[in-house]
């Protein structure tokens, strides 16, 4: 039999949901239905005048639960968390139940969290980074995700996306409050002035000090992870003791100081960028590392700026 209007009635209990019984023994779903993956979704569709299911804002179906709650507002986990009206949602329900957006600005949470990895690891802060390691080299060939291509790509891709967002939004504030779209047009040239006379001043005595470019340019190694660090600092001994918490056999190249220390590691991070391996966050530093196949260049380079170096 198939289902209409005039006798879904038939077909749906004294609470108004569908009679899965009679579904199951006597509806056959006709070819105009074939989208419904079940019986209980093809009633909801006669009796909802629908003619396709519902479509998650990525343009899939979304999951049907059943005859009495319908469709869901997402196709997957995933668009869940990416979608706007179901954050929002949650947000809400959280706000009312505990106080807070998020389960862990509240305290019991966090203390629940902290309880239950001190009795199963013995450590409050536990945190099983070998195995993300395994996970990440398994799924993207790399001991990060950060490290591989397509996340590197996207992060750029974001950074500049978001950019491009705060400048435009600032100018429409600004065009909005005084019609213009950049403060320096609201300054009279006076201003103007006394403003450039004052940042003169200041980096004048900010050059003088040499807390600016006089660094020292160092580059490390470690064997075991296959990777070098460049970088500046104006105390490398302790910049090292820093970068062994996370790699125990990092040691010194090269260190060597220059007055424009700060130039030279930008255009040698440029130069082998490609050679980049972004480390996970927390690591000091976590773009100055790359592939140690680059060490015999890298100190090349550095051998070459070391005839003008200033002492």
């Amino acid at each position: 039999m198939v289902i209409t209007k005039k006798n879904i009635h038939l077909f749906t209990n004294k609470s108004g949901g569908p009679n899965l019984a009679a579904l199951r023994w006597k509806v056959i779903i006709p070819p105009s239905f074939e989208w419904c993956t079940t019986k209980s979704e093809y009633w909801y569709g006669i009796k909802n005048n629908l003619s396709s299911p519902k479509l998650c804002f990525c343009g899939k179906p979304a999951i049907f639960y059943n005859g009495n709650k319908g469709y869901s507002e997402n196709c997957s986990q995933t668009c869940a968390a990416l979608n706007k009206k179901t954050q929002r949602n949650r947000n809400q329900t959280m706000l009312a139940k505990y106080g807070a957006e998020h389960t862990f600005q509240v305290d019991t949470f966090l203390q629940k969290s902290q309880e239950t990895k001190l009795k199963k690891y013995n450590d409050k802060n536990y945190n099983n980074r070998r195995k993300s390691k395994s996970t990440c080299l398994k799924t993207y060939g790399v001991p990060s995700a950060a490290q591989s291509k397509c996340s590197r790509a996207k992060m750029k891709r974001n950074s500049r996306n978001s950019e491009a967002e705060v400048i435009t939004k600032k100018q429409k504030t600004l065009m909005e409050n005084y019609g213009v779209t950049s403060p320096a047009l609201l300054m009279s040239k006076s201003q103007h002035l006394a403003r450039g006379k004052k940042t003169a001043k200041g980096l004048v005595k900010f050059y003088q000090t040499g807390a600016s470019r006089h660094r020292f340019l160092y580059i490390m190694h470690s064997r075991i992870n296959n990777i070098i660090k460049i970088g500046i600092s104006s105390e490398p001994e302790q910049r090292l003791k820093s970068i062994q918490k996370y790699f125990l056999d990092m040691t010194f190249i090269r260190c060597e100081y220059f007055v424009s220390a700060g130039e030279y590691e930008k255009h040698i991070h440029q130069l082998f960028d490609d050679y980049c391996q972004v480390q996970e966050y927390g690591v000091s530093g976590r773009t100055e590392y790359f592939s140690s196949t680059i060490i015999s260049e890298v100190t090349q380079i550095v051998d070459d700026l070391c005839f003008p170096k200033l002492q």
